[in-house]
């Protein structure tokens, strides 16, 4: 509610100290919620070491929302080694847990070969399943995998629908990309 300013003034130093009080209690979320605060600097100084500790700490209690972020400081070496199978071990426990960002982000480990083995029919269906679920970056990459015809068949009126329904939802590569498609139709 602070971090974002839903319904109230935006509040960093507000949503730490609420976050270290939910997390002193023991609630998931709050232990989550600080790592996110120490991750990226909300209410405090950015430290890692913090974040990753509670992340684990989390992560290691079925939060998936801490399984997600876990996953991406070792996708890209936050505070730890990057170790592709824990990214992409940790975003699979998340996404089964039927996050869309995770679903998304597995999707993207399987068509980049991110900890596995790369398998483009399976990243258009975990695209797909997240698109479903309205998550804008799955659908301007389901769009895209549609546009180029990765995975399957190419077929630009499925590129051109998930392009907007990304781009309603703010995504500025899939505004570009739909303004390019539109001018060739």
């Amino acid at each position: 509610m602070y971090i974002d300013g839903d319904g109230v003034d935006k509040n960093y130093d507000k949503a730490f100290k609420l976050c270290k009080k939910l997390a002193g209690k023991g609630c998931t979320s709050g232990i989550n919620l600080l790592g996110y605060c120490y991750d990226i600097g909300i209410g405090t100084d950015i430290d890692k070491e913090k974040a990753l500790e509670l992340y684990h700490k989390t992560a290691n209690l079925g939060n998936c929302l801490a399984q997600y972020n876990l996953a991406h400081m070792y996708k890209d070496g936050e505070g730890v080694e990057i170790d592709f199978d824990k990214t992409f071990e940790l975003f699979k426990k998340s996404a089964e847990k039927g996050y869309s960002d995770a679903i998304s982000m597995l999707g993207y480990c399987y068509n980049n070969g991110i900890g596995t083995i790369a398998d483009t029919q399976k990243a258009f269906e975990l695209y797909q399943e997240a698109a479903i679920l309205d998550n804008n970056c799955a659908q301007f990459n389901l769009a895209l995998m549609y546009e180029i015809g990765e995975g399957i068949e190419k077929n630009m009126k499925q590129a051109i629908y998930w392009y907007k329904k990304s781009a309603n939802k703010g995504n500025e590569d899939a505004q570009l990309r739909l303004e390019e498609l539109l001018k060739d139709f």
